[in-house]
């Protein structure tokens, strides 16, 4: 299997992985929960206290970020127990200029982030399917 293609294939399983727990009955429950809790955007309200506006301009939320993104896993079941594991102490309430920010900020979604991202999944591929593999008959103990 060609380099490209699996790193496509890693992208697109990670991709459904993700998806599997955005459309869990555990993650909405946790999400509703978390923005019931804390209904106002988390980065707003701290800018305001920074800039010590008392009654500063804060949004409602509508996103709810994972503090450590769930992304950074290397498998599904490591993903659930970041995404849900986590519960609410690991979650934040923003809205979406914040949360877009956020992530702009990090430079988790740059161009380079991700060709790194893919070369270490590609490694972590490559490591798993040489363990998989058979020995040959020039390996067989004699």
């Amino acid at each position: 299997m060609s380099k490209r293609l699996a790193w496509r294939c890693r992208d697109i399983q990670q991709q459904r992985d993700k998806q599997d727990i955005y459309n869990s009955k555990e993650w909405k429950q946790l999400r509703e929960a978390k923005l019931q809790r804390q209904p106002l955007c988390e980065m707003c309200q701290e800018e305001g206290r920074k800039q010590g506006v008392k009654r500063g301009y804060v949004r409602s939320a509508t996103c709810v970020h994972h503090i450590v993104p769930i992304e950074t896993a290397t498998t599904k079941e490591e993903m659930w127990r970041l995404a849900i594991g986590c519960g609410l102490s690991g979650l934040m309430s923003l809205c979406r200029p914040c949360h877009n920010k956020i992530h702009n900020d990090a430079g988790y979604h740059t161009k380079e982030a991700v060709q790194e991202r893919k070369q270490s999944a590609f490694e972590r591929w490559k490591a798993k399917q040489q363990r998989q593999q058979p020995p040959t008959d020039g390996d067989a103990p004699t």
